[in-house]
């Protein structure tokens, strides 16, 4: 059955500045400085070849031949062109997270388990008891396929009453593929609570070459308390234990430990200001890598390897500067386009909303 796109407070009206076409970050560019990156391609903008939806994020992620991308935040908005609708003023309603099949243009998704008016429908969505349902966010990232037709997928509950976010626990969900569009349930409320623990799985998660998923998440930022260390976390499962939440160990600054761990400087994997990371470098370079944001200009796409999940790191590299926007986020690997490592491409969303793709080359 599927799910009803929640109702909340009255609908608000939203604008965009001008047309993204007018806004192209640019076409090839060679790379200079440190670094395995030849040159970028800029692909153009993300869009749904169904629907007239504006998003954010775009984690990738497949099961078996079947790709999914899932994304955050969806306003739903507007009619006519694609184009035009960034300057449209119309209502819209928000769904906090959907789910949309990668097709072989990555500037193309298409959308599935429309309402009849072409709206999005949550892919992960609420839980009976979160009443009203639009008071709380379900934030989800890329499936990692545990068989031939169900894959996992990692939530970040918020409760977001009056438009304050204020995290309560991540936890596993399972997408199944056997129906006419993929599903996904959740196994709880949530495993990790926000309280004590990283949010693991929110900054998304990749299976190792020796057959572990490891899995990263941040923190709630907390003052108040100087043990509370804002950095980016790591646990790891044996592949296809992912929905047992009693096989998970936790890296502890150490060593992966069967204990639960609180958000400490010695147990984070990376400092402060990491926001979504962790993809494999496929055989052509290190086994691990993550893609992020500078912390001082958040309009750079940055870049360091790791041979292990848990680092050491590399220092950083720029991948590419992106123009005309104040700030970007949410950098991820499209995993259908090149599965060797040779090329890479990710997309990544420009303020306000805006999903462009960009494709890699690596020397």
């Amino acid at each position: 059955m599927s799910e009803a796109v929640p109702q909340g407070p009255p609908a608000r009206s939203v604008k965009y500045p001008s047309d993204p076409r007018d806004q192209s970050p640019g076409p090839v560019e060679p790379v200079t400085g440190k670094g395995p990156v030849a040159s970028v391609q800029f692909l153009g903008e993300v869009l749904s070849t169904n629907s007239e939806h504006i998003r954010d994020l775009g984690f990738s992620g497949h099961i078996g031949n079947t790709y999914i991308n899932s994304y955050g935040d969806v306003l739903i908005c507007g009619d006519g062109s694609a184009e035009a609708r960034r300057k449209q003023s119309s209502p819209s309603i928000l769904a906090s997270n959907c789910g949309a099949y990668a097709t072989g243009d990555p500037t193309r998704i298409t959308d599935f388990n429309l309402t009849p008016n072409r709206h999005a429908q949550m892919f992960c969505p609420n839980v009976p008891s979160e009443i009203p349902p639009y008071d709380y966010g379900v934030g989800i990232t890329n499936i990692i396929p545990i068989s031939d037709t169900k894959g996992v997928m990692y939530f970040l509950k918020n409760y977001r009453q009056g438009g304050i976010n204020r995290m309560v626990g991540a936890g596993v969900a399972v997408v199944d593929i056997t129906g006419s569009y993929p599903t996904c349930h959740r196994l709880s409320d949530y495993w990790w609570d926000a309280k004590y623990e990283p949010w693991y799985g929110d900054h998304s998660a990749v299976v190792g070459r020796d057959n572990w998923t490891y899995v990263y998440g941040g923190v709630n930022e907390d003052k108040s308390n100087p043990t509370f260390y804002d950095g980016m976390y790591l646990c790891r499962v044996p592949h296809g234990l992912e929905t047992e939440l009693s096989k998970y160990e936790y890296w502890n600054g150490d060593a992966f430990t069967p204990e639960r761990i609180g958000p400490t400087k010695k147990a984070a994997v990376l400092g402060p200001g990491i926001s979504f990371i962790s993809f494999p470098f496929g055989d052509v370079h290190s086994e691990f890598a993550s893609i992020d944001v500078g912390n001082e200009a958040f309009n750079v796409i940055i870049a360091r390897t790791a041979e292990r999940p848990e680092g050491p790191w590399s220092d950083h590299f720029t991948i590419k500067a992106i123009g005309h926007y104040p700030f970007v986020y949410a950098p991820s690997q499209q995993y259908k386009y090149d599965p060797t490592g040779k090329t890479l491409v990710i997309s990544y969303t420009a303020h306000p909303n805006q999903i462009f793709a960009l494709k890699i080359a690596f020397i």
